[in-house]
């Protein structure tokens, strides 16, 4: 009888600040959109450079997917198969191709007691340009997003690229408050994220329309 073969993929069990959120994560600036302005402030680099052990568990998953997607694919099913109430995509890292992209969405449909999280700047995943009119994002029924998996739209104030992709309400969203600049006061549309997972928990339930805002770090 032929041995189960054991996970390759390193599915993080949490941290300080998601808490108890098993997690999966890819090397960041390389799995990232191009030319994405936070990368010279990425403090997921800072984690790279302190400890090794983190960077080679990203790189270990960035290269199974690149090499074995089906193998990655099969161990995030497996950790998935403890039905953990909330599930996080990209403590580091961001959708590296459509694929990937497909492999989310159909994991969120064979957990549907999970909540899936994500935050990305893959743009180009979710839209299109149409000459003459811009940037036009797709629905989350196009894409045959199911509801509990949140995808955030991470954005940027200074992105040369932000003006094109105007989210006409299709995505939720976040941003970041830089130091110096004023925080606003929560209402129902928006509200500063209070630097734990646990205990709030409002990412996993963001709609389109409404925004979370995090503090430069």
């Amino acid at each position: 009888m032929a041995k189960a073969k054991k996970p390759t993929t390193v599915v993080s069990e949490g941290n300080d600040k998601i808490g108890k959120t098993p997690n999966v994560s890819l090397l960041p600036i390389i799995t990232c959109a191009k030319d994405v302005p936070c990368a010279h402030k990425c403090y997921c680099m800072k984690a790279i450079r302190t400890y090794p052990e983190v960077r080679k568990k990203w790189h270990e998953n960035t290269a199974k997917w690149m090499t074995d997607p089906e193998r990655f694919s099969d161990d995030v099913h497996k950790c998935l198969m403890g039905d953990p109430e909330y599930f996080r995509w990209f403590v580091a890292g961001d959708i590296p191709d459509l694929d990937f992209l497909s492999m989310m969405i159909r994991h969120a449909r064979d957990f549907p007691n999970t909540k899936f999280l994500a935050f990305t700047k893959r743009y180009e995943f979710f839209g299109h340009f149409v000459r003459g009119q811009g940037f036009r994002w797709y629905p989350r029924e196009f894409l045959g997003i199911p509801d509990n998996l949140t995808i955030i739209l991470s954005r940027w104030s200074t992105w040369k690229f932000s003006e094109f992709y105007d989210n006409k309400q299709e995505y939720p969203e976040s941003w970041v408050i830089f130091k110096g600049e004023t925080t606003p006061e929560d209402d129902d549309h928006q509200f500063v994220c209070p630097g734990k997972c646990e205990g709030c928990r409002k990412c996993w339930d963001l709609k389109a329309g409404q925004t979370v805002m995090f503090e430069e770090h």
